[in-house]
């Protein structure tokens, strides 16, 4: 791993006073039959939005397009937003953040190759795969595992977990790309590609599940609270695309209200739910979904 650079935010901007209480607060869970109301939110300025996780603080990270098409990572905390951007890099991803604000993304230079990063105490850790042709990290858990996937020379995607310094492989038996997204209460998961499609799965102890939305045309997994609950996406056989939230083995669908191609990309142990939706006209925006995941700790808050 390269220690390059400290990071640099580009100044964020204030939202209103009230989106953001109501963005951020930890306050109250609705009754399970009735979620609260999901707030739509963009990075000022920018064409395209999604979150990709959030803290149980309620940091929120995510990534967004502006005009000219170039691609920035940003963080949403305290009621600013910041633009998180690889010094040098043609464009940055942020993929994941833990509770104690490391974030995990990826970033592409100026030769066109995509490197992981981990960005811990205000710095960038540049994570490349050994002999690796691209690289992204897309977790990062408390205890410090880093976990991505790398591609190699045949353009074939193999997961990694970085512990201690060390990499070791994950890789779906048969897929031809496997994608892991996180370890959580003992679960490494997220999804894969084989002949068949794409498929979310878990790996326990070694040993690998597939998970699949019944009646699903796709089913991809990319996060995981404390509980277990898992959150991602599927496809019904009527073209649309819908959030997935998979909890105690079944799989529920989350759609924004009024929106299309919903996309769950994170949770935290509050319950609280972060992705992407796509409007009437088009365009793509970040969500926040508080307390959509009855969790314990929201039910004894």
């Amino acid at each position: 791993m390269n220690y390059s650079h400290s990071v640099s935010f580009r100044s964020g901007l204030r939202l209103l006073a009230l989106i953001i209480l109501l963005a951020l607060s930890n306050t109250g869970f609705a009754a399970p039959e009735k979620h609260e109301s999901p707030i739509s939110f963009d990075f000022p300025g920018a064409t395209n939005a999604q979150a990709t996780d959030i803290t149980p603080s309620g940091a929120i990270v995510g990534r967004y397009n502006y005009a000219d098409g170039v691609l920035h990572g940003f963080l949403l905390a305290r009621g600013h937003f910041f633009s998180i951007d690889y010094p040098g890099a043609a464009s940055t991803e942020a993929n994941w953040i833990n509770p104690t604000g490391e974030i995990g993304g990826d970033y592409t230079d100026g030769a066109g190759r995509k490197h992981g990063y981990a960005l811990i105490g205000g710095r960038f850790i540049t994570i490349d795969y050994p002999n690796s042709a691209t690289s992204t990290v897309n977790g990062i858990s408390v205890a410090g595992a880093i976990i991505g996937v790398w591609t190699n020379s045949q353009g074939e995607g193999i997961g990694f977990l970085l512990m201690d310094g060390k990499f070791s492989d994950v890789f779906f038996p048969g897929s031809s790309f496997t994608i892991p997204s996180m370890k959580a209460a003992g679960i490494l998961m997220s999804g894969y590609f084989n002949a068949s499609g794409t498929h979310g799965f878990e790996m326990v102890d070694g040993r690998y599940k597939t998970i699949d939305c019944p009646g699903a045309t796709f089913t991809f997994l990319i996060g995981i609270d404390p509980e277990g609950n898992m959150v991602g996406g599927f496809g019904t056989p009527d073209g649309n695309s819908h959030g997935a939230l998979i909890s105690h083995g079944n799989c529920g669908p989350v759609d924004y209200p009024g929106g299309h191609d919903t996309y769950a990309n994170g949770s935290n142990a509050e319950g609280d739910l972060v992705g992407r939706y796509t409007d009437a006209a088009g365009m793509t925006h970040a969500f926040l979904w508080p307390h959509y995941i009855r969790t314990d700790a929201a039910v004894h808050e």
